[in-house]
């Protein structure tokens, strides 16, 4: 095989690999990530809700505060943050599998 043809031929084998990590559902989920929170981000005033969070350690005061500040928001901050819970769902699922395939596992002692 000549030297021009192998050049080729592996620029084209590592666009190939490139175009498969931008095509990826890893990556779609990150660019996901990226614009919801961008868009929560421009549509929430993250510091009122903080600061209107109630404070005390009744987990049904919290449960009822979220679902009552995502009633009265924006349709654009509903759908944002909504694929944005999805999206880093997904990365969390993502990095568990790859945690779990390439740490070694340790045998079971019978």
């Amino acid at each position: 095989m000549s030297s021009y043809t192998h050049k080729t031929i592996m620029r084209r084998v590592h666009i190939i690999y490139m175009l498969r990590l931008f095509t990826s559902t890893t990556m779609l989920a990150v660019i996901v990530t990226i614009i919801a929170a961008f868009e929560l981000s421009q549509a929430v005033n993250m510091e009122h809700i903080f600061f209107n969070m109630p404070h005390s350690i009744n987990l049904i005061a919290h449960e009822q505060f979220w679902f009552a500040a995502f009633e009265h928001t924006k349709d654009t901050a509903r759908i944002a943050s909504i694929a944005l819970f999805g999206a880093i769902s997904y990365l969390i699922y993502v990095i568990t599998c790859i945690i779990r395939n390439y740490v070694p596992q340790h045998p079971q002692h019978t």
